[in-house]
């Protein structure tokens, strides 16, 4: 398939398939119009792969969208030899790098002279036509020349590549099922991937057994089918995965049904089949539809108080932000003055200076956030003392999730691990956690970031945190992760708020299923939010304070705000935000205040005279 088919996917897809060489020939989903369906198969089959473009291009499905992963059992049962670098070659292009198994030098040789793959498989193609018609019965003439007998592509197939193929060449001997159920054990987990990771994402996971021509399916024993197919598929099945089977379907038995090879339907009945599976997925039983809704509910429920990931973690709907406690610095007479000066302006305005407040009482502060009900915890290697602040009063809690951060600004301070991993490390025992919940870039900032984005990509397939995202990326750093064929974050943090909406950034999320968090939810509560006559209406219209109209305006877009108060009764006013609703208008309005004010407007915080990650 061309590569232009897999750079053009629409978004929005109802289902899409995936899997063995019938998948990709024999779906035509423009036969069934009512609904967006797309071809994402590469053939020959290779699970391994398949869990892949799924992890790659499944964002590409609307939540709860189809997935049909076809498996058909003579390239299940031939699939051992996939393993091998001709058969990952197709990949290039397709998949990220780190995602194609082949030596570096091979996946670069084919990325730069892109001519080489086509030439190659032209090749390959047409040595193994010549082969095909040597072994097709060819008859000398009269002149010293070769004429192959009229045969058709059915018998082609059964009396050519099944019977000379020594993988296949058993298929009626059920004593060798025991001997391709071991030695594919390998395959059935790959599968097994595949229908993981469509659960990740919020898909629904559907196997196909695709149709066979009766001759095609007299090759295999029936005790042969059961042991081999059905008993391999029975694992995956139990975890309430449906499955549709068409091998011994009437209605694609004739040879007529099938194009030259044998194998793979043609252009009718490819249509015919393809509206069959449709209405089949439509009629799928009760268990599998109470299967799609169970994972669906926890982000559709109006009154949730969870979000799943793509993958499946769920983050709380309100977070609670630390920011930097007791900036740390090697010169200290400049830490002494500073603190000095934090707390005379406290002493002369008989008001503590917030972040002096902050630092003296941050143990405090973080027992009140988790007896108001805060689950969820915010901080970062940049903030000084705040992992180890969290790490002391709250990490062992039930329940608390901890999401970190990490970037430039912390990989190349002097003093500081040279690394993502060797930061997260630091971040961890700080944190007296095996593994963070969340680990996030902190700012997308310097010549390497996306090389340290692709750390934080790395840490995670490690098993290193649970989910993993970036902070404060806008539309132009995720084209720039795309066209490096970077997976997308799972979550992205970034400043969102009444004056500064980021719809752009929001409808890309929706649309890549991307979690969003909001910093500075409220805009600093300054005057333009706090004395916005809109707010103060709908306010006094829901008898509730602005700050929590504007957590509640997060709430119903999907958004997680981070929010960061001292007083235990705003930290209980923050939480109090799921007992009422926003109308559409009073929605609209909120939208309408926005200016894309921008009140963060540095690089990163980065401030040479401090080493906040000590």
């Amino acid at each position: 398939m061309e590569l232009s088919h897999f750079k053009n996917i629409p978004d929005g897809l109802d289902v899409v398939n995936i899997g063995s060489g019938p998948s990709l020939h024999d779906f035509d989903w423009s036969a069934v119009p009512e609904i967006n369906g797309y071809n994402l198969a590469v053939s020959p089959e290779d699970f391994r792969y398949d869990a892949r473009m799924i992890r790659n291009y499944g964002h590409h499905l609307k939540t709860g969208g189809v997935v049909v992963i076809v498996i058909c059992p003579l390239s299940f049962a031939e699939n051992e030899y996939l393993y091998r670098d001709s058969f990952s070659e197709k990949y290039v292009g397709l998949l990220p790098k780190k995602d194609v198994d082949l030596p570096e030098w091979k996946y670069m040789l084919y990325w730069t002279v892109p001519c080489i793959l086509p030439v190659k498989r032209t090749v390959i193609r047409y040595a193994r036509a010549v082969i095909r018609r040597i072994k097709r019965a060819e008859v000398p003439t009269g002149r010293g020349r070769f004429e192959a007998e009229p045969v058709s592509g059915v018998s082609a197939l059964v009396n050519g590549w099944i019977k000379d193929n020594r993988y296949l060449k058993d298929l009626q001997d059920p004593s060798q099922a025991e001997y391709y159920k071991d030695t594919f054990g390998r395959k059935r987990r790959d599968l097994t991937d595949v229908a993981d990771g469509c659960q990740s994402q919020g898909l629904f996971p559907v196997l196909l057994l695709p149709p066979m021509s009766r001759q095609l399916w007299e090759c295999m024993s029936q005790e042969f089918v059961r042991r081999f197919v059905y008993d391999n598929l029975a694992e995956i099945q139990a975890k309430g995965i449906p499955l549709l089977d068409y091998m011994d379907d009437g209605r694609f038995q004739e040879p007529g049904c099938y194009d030259n090879n044998g194998l793979f339907l043609n252009g009718s009945a490819r249509q015919q089949f393809t509206r069959i599976v449709w209405n089949d997925i439509q009629k799928i039983d009760q268990r599998a539809n109470n299967y799609r809704k169970g994972y669906t509910a926890v982000k559709t429920e109006k009154n949730s108080n969870t979000y799943v990931l793509r993958n499946g973690v769920e983050l709380p709907y309100i977070c609670f932000g630390t920011g930097v406690i007791w900036k740390y610095t090697r010169n200290p007479i400049l830490f002494l003055k500073y603190n000095i000066r934090e707390m005379f302006s406290s002493v002369k305005h008989r008001k503590w200076n917030r972040e002096f407040y902050g630092n003296t009482h941050i143990n405090g502060i973080l027992e009140n956030a988790y007896a108001s009900g805060f689950r969820f915890y915010d901080t970062g290697r940049i903030y000084g003392r705040s992992e180890k602040a969290i790490g002391k009063q709250v990490a062992s809690k039930d329940g608390v999730l901890i999401a970190t951060k990490c970037s430039a600004m912390d990989v190349e301070r002097r003093y500081s691990p040279t690394t993502v991993s060797g930061n997260l490390e630091q971040s961890l025992k700080n944190l007296r956690r095996d593994k963070a919940d969340l680990l996030l870039l902190h700012w997308p900032e310097g010549e390497h970031w996306v090389e340290y984005y692709a750390q934080i990509v790395e840490e995670y397939q490690k098993g290193r945190c649970r989910a993993f995202g970036a902070c404060n990326m806008e539309m132009e750093h995720l084209k720039k992760l795309e066209e490096v064929g970077l997976e997308l974050p799972m979550v992205i943090q970034t400043e969102i708020h009444p004056l500064n909406t980021k719809k752009e950034i929001l409808e890309y999320c929706g649309r890549n299923q991307i979690q969003l968090m909001a910093h500075t939810p409220t805009g600093h509560l300054g005057r333009d939010t706090s004395e916005n006559k809109t707010l103060q209406e709908i306010s006094e219209r829901h008898g509730k304070s602005v700050v929590q109209i504007v957590l509640r305006w997060h709430y119903q877009n999907g958004v997680i705000p981070v929010v960061s108060c001292f007083s235990k009764e705003h930290m209980e006013e923050d939480m109090d935000i799921l007992d009422f609703s926003l109308t559409d208008d009073e929605m609209r309005l909120i939208d309408g205040m926005n200016r894309d004010q921008r009140l963060l407007n540095a690089r990163g915080i980065d401030d040479p005279n401090y080493i906040y990650n000590f």
